[in-house]
């Protein structure tokens, strides 16, 4: 959930190599880029889990303690006081616009 990319598309140079003139169409690019690229690992038959952040944002770990327990490990309440700083900006907008 670290955020410092968020500015990647600010940058003229940026948007000129990726063919894009403002910040909207850049992570527009960056968006389709992406799915592209999900969908090819998902045909190719890898495993994976779908983790939504916006939940976490809303205090439900439920996809985290899949994931953990996907992966082999054990989920412990004591996980949750490390990973909420990690979520505040993401409160913070979510209040906003409410």
């Amino acid at each position: 959930m670290k955020t410092g990319y968020m500015r990647a598309f600010q940058d003229k140079g940026v948007q000129q190599k990726i063919g894009v003139s403002s910040v909207e169409e850049g992570w527009r690019w960056w968006i389709r880029w992406h799915e592209a690229r999900f969908l090819e690992m998902i045909a190719a038959g890898i495993s994976y889990k779908e983790i939504w952040p916006e939940r976490m944002v809303d205090g439900d770990y439920s996809q985290i303690v899949d994931l953990l327990k996907w992966c082999g490990l054990e989920w412990s309440e004591q996980i949750i006081p490390m990973v909420e700083p990690l979520l505040w900006k993401g409160k913070q907008l979510k209040n906003k616009n409410r």
